[in-house]
């Protein structure tokens, strides 16, 4: 049906139920799109929080240089790893992540599962995943650290603070 015809012509033809049907489905049609954009959005944090509680089933794991898991991690064999799980495979070194994973994402627009990326001197060489947005700009992430493992950190500490370099979502 061609959508000139208005409600009332619809209901006044045999198949009212039908009418109705193909006349909601006219009068929603703009709002359609909001509500699957609010849909996709929703199975994107959704997707982020699984792979957050994937990577906290590792909390404590040991650092260990070169280590991509499942015992032992450096920080980009874990965030390697813990994609991996998901079917998404990142570039080995934290410097690659940065440079060519995910798409990169301004810091006010973090969500649970993106990469945040530390360094000093213009050079990436850390990498962890946001678990939760604590507001302010400020966030949770987990990571493995040269001196603690796996281990879940704040964005706020001074020394993550002045060495934050960015970020980029790897969930489309």
């Amino acid at each position: 049906m061609k959508s000139s015809l208005s409600i009332g012509r619809l209901l006044s033809r045999r198949g009212t139920v039908a009418a109705v049907l193909v006349a909601a489905l006219l009068l929603c049609a703009p709002s359609c799109s909001l509500i699957r954009k609010a849909r996709d959005r929703n199975a994107l944090a959704m997707k982020g929080e699984h792979v957050v509680s994937y990577a906290k089933t590792f909390l404590g794991s040991p650092y260990a240089y070169g280590g991509s898991g499942p015992r032992t991690f450096d920080c980009s064999g874990f965030t390697c790893y813990v994609y991996r799980h998901f079917g998404y495979e990142l570039h080995r070194s934290a410097t690659d992540q940065g440079a060519y994973d995910g798409q990169r994402v301004s810091r006010r627009d973090l969500r649970p599962g993106d990469l945040v990326f530390f360094g000093t001197k213009g050079t990436i060489g850390h990498v962890g995943i946001v678990t939760s947005i604590e507001g302010d700009g400020e966030f949770k992430f987990i990571h493995s650290g040269s001196s603690t493992g796996v281990t879940i950190s704040l964005s706020s500490l001074n020394y993550w603070k002045q060495r934050y370099m960015g970020a980029s979502r790897i969930l489309q």
